[in-house]
C-alpha cells in the first residue's frame, strides 16, 4: 500500500511501497507475529508494524533497517485499554552502516531507544507520542536530524550528545531533563518542565535555541548552561528563575509567572491533570509564533495525554447478535476515530 514519509525538517514528501505487518503477543487477539523481534526480522525497509496492546511487555527489540512503529499510545482512551510495552529499542547497522535511519515510534510505553553509536550515527529518527518510564537515559541521539515530540518522560535524561539539526519539542519532562547540546541547529522548543527546587531542566547545553517552554519548579540554569538564545519562556517556582543569564541572551522570557495551568496541584505529571492554560494565564498566545507557551502551543501541540497515533482507530465493537447458526450474518457495530 502507499505510505507518505516525512523529509524531516524539509517538509517534502515521497511515496513509497510499504507492507505492513501485525504484531500481538496477547493470546486472546493474534496478529501475523507474537514475537516484535521475529517480526522485524521478516519486515522490509519501509514496512509498518503495528503493535497490539497487551499485559505482557514486547521485551528488549533490535532494528537495523528502516521501519515505523505504531502503539496503542501509552494511556489509550477505550474500554480496554491495553498497551504497547517496549523495553529497550536499540537502532542497529548493517555492515558498519545505521540502516535504521528514518524509522519512526509513536504510541509505546518504553524503556529507552539508542541509536546506533558507530560512524555516522543513526539519521532522520522520530519518536513522537511515547511514554518513557523514570530511572536513567530515555533517549541516545547518535545521528542528525531527530525529533523528539510529545512525549512523556518521568525522572531521567534524554542525551543529545552535541548531535546537530535536532528538535525537542512539546514533551512533558517531569523531574527529567536534556543532556550534552552544543550545536546551534538544536532546537527546544514548546516542552514543559516540571520538578522541585532544585530541580534543573538542562545540563551540559549551549548555542542552542530555547523558547516558549515552561520552566516550573525546574530550573533552566543547570550545570554549562551558556550561549543559549532564551526567547518567550516562562520560568515559575525554580531555584534559578531568572532568565537569560551568564552569557545566553533573549527577550520575551516571563520570569517568576505562574503559568496557570488548569489543572496542575503539584509539579509532577499525572493523567488526571490538565496542562492547557487558562485563558488569564500569561502563557496565552504569548509565544514566539503567536500560539501558546508550552505543549498545547508551536507546530505540533499535544492532542491529548493518551499517547495514541495519528491514525484512524476502531474504539468498539458491539455484536448484535452474538448466537447465529451456521450460514447466518453476524451483525456487528464498530465505532472508529481518526486520531488528529
Amino acid at each position: 500500500m502507499k505510505k507518505i514519509l516525512t523529509t524531516l525538517f524539509a517538509g517534502s514528501f515521497l511515496l513509497a511501497e510499504a507492507g505492513i505487518l501485525t504484531v500481538s503477543n496477547h493470546s486472546n487477539s493474534p496478529g501475523q507475529y507474537t514475537n516484535l523481534q521475529t517480526a522485524i526480522n521478516a519486515a522490509l525497509p519501509g514496512d509498518t508494524l503495528y503493535v497490539h496492546g497487551s499485559t505482557v511487555s514486547y521485551g528488549n527489540v533490535t532494528v537495523n533497517k528502516t521501519l515505523t512503529f505504531i502503539g496503542t499510545g501509552h494511556n489509550p482512551n477505550k474500554p480496554n485499554p491495553l498497551v504497547s510495552e517496549i523495553g529497550n529499542l536499540t537502532l542497529d547497522s548493517v555492515s558498519g552502516v545505521s540502516g535504521a535511519s528514518g524509522t519512526r515510534v509513536a504510541g509505546f510505553k518504553l524503556n529507552r531507544i539508542s541509536g546506533y553509536a558507530g560512524s555516522g550515527g543513526t539519521k532522520n529518527v522520530r519518536i513522537a507520542r511515547n511514554y518513557f518510564v523514570s530511572g536513567g537515559t530515555k533517549i541516545t541521539v547518535t545521528g542528525s536530524g531527530w525529533i523528539i515530540e510529545n512525549n512523556i518522560f518521568y525522572p531521567s535524561y534524554i542525551t543529545l550528545n552535541n548531535n546537530g539539526n535536532v528538535m525537542v519539542r512539546n514533551n512533558i519532562f517531569s523531574g527529567a531533563y536534556i543532556f550534552s547540546s552544543n550545536k546551534a541547529t538544536v532546537l527546544i522548543v514548546n516542552n514543559v518542565f516540571l520538578g522541585f527546587s532544585p530541580a534543573t531542566a538542562l545540563s551540559t547545553v549551549s548555542n542552542a535555541l530555547i523558547a516558549n517552554n515552561i520552566f516550573m519548579g525546574s530550573s533552566p540554569k543547570g550545570s554549562s548552561v551558556n550561549s543559549n538564545t532564551f526567547s518567550n519562556n516562562i520560568t515559575y517556582q525554580t531555584a534559578n528563575d531568572t532568565i537569560p543569564f551568564g552569557s545566553n541572551t533573549g527577550t520575551g522570557n516571563l520570569v517568576a509567572q505562574n503559568p496557570m495551568f488548569t489543572n496542575l496541584p503539584i509539579n509532577s505529571f499525572n493523567y488526571g491533570y490538565d496542562f492547557t492554560l487558562q485563558p488569564t494565564s500569561p502563557g496565552k498566545n504569548a509565544g514566539t509564533d503567536g500560539t501558546d507557551i508550552g505543549v498545547y502551543g508551536g507546530i505540533s501541540p499535544f492532542v491529548d495525554l493518551t499517547g495514541s497515533p495519528a491514525i484512524p482507530q476502531m474504539k468498539y465493537v458491539t455484536i448484535l447478535n452474538p448466537v447465529i447458526q451456521v450460514g447466518d450474518s453476524l451483525k456487528v457495530n464498530i465505532k472508529a476515530k481518526k486520531q488528529d
